[in-house]
This record gives C-alpha cells, sequence and structure tokens, in this order.
C-alpha cells in the first residue's frame, strides 16, 4: 500500500509517512472533532454496533468500505474528497 506525507505544522514543520487507511482515520477523526461529535455518537449514526470497530478506523487498524465512508460522510456533513488523499 503506498505511504502518505502528513505535514505537521507545530514549531517545525516534521513529516510522518502514514499508510492511507492510518491517513483516513485522521482525517475522520480531525472532521468529527471539528464537528463536535464524540466517537461513540459518530459510531452509532453510521451503523456500528460496537465503537471498538469504528475505533479501529480511526485509528488506521481497520480498512474502511466505501458504504461506510459514504455514510460518514452524509453523518459529517463533508465529502469524501475532504477525508481521501487522493
Amino acid at each position: 500500500m503506498p505511504t502518505i506525507t502528513i505535514k505537521k505544522k507545530k514549531l517545525v514543520e516534521e513529516e510522518l509517512e502514514v499508510n492511507q487507511d492510518k491517513y483516513i482515520g485522521h482525517r475522520i477523526a480531525q472532521i468529527r472533532k471539528q464537528k463536535k461529535i464524540k466517537q461513540y455518537e459518530l459510531a452509532k449514526l453510521v451503523g456500528y454496533k460496537e465503537i471498538t470497530a469504528y475505533c479501529q478506523i480511526e485509528n488506521g487498524h481497520n480498512p474502511l468500505t466505501l458504504k461506510r465512508l459514504k455514510m460518514i460522510c452524509e453523518t459529517l456533513g463533508c465529502k469524501s474528497s475532504d477525508i481521501l488523499p487522493f
């Protein structure tokens, strides 16, 4: 799987190499936090019975299906291009 470079801005800019699943999970978490939605709320809204399965997506340990991506985007009120790295 190709890696994606994320640039974090702090006092010094640093580059992190992450895989696509981690990047997608990171972007979902950022948008979710901006919208002030808790993990368990979003997990329930998109149909997860267990919050751990949803947390694994945000942590990049579990790939996201297109169906779930669409549901997450609709729930967060964003486009898939806001989440996907391409």
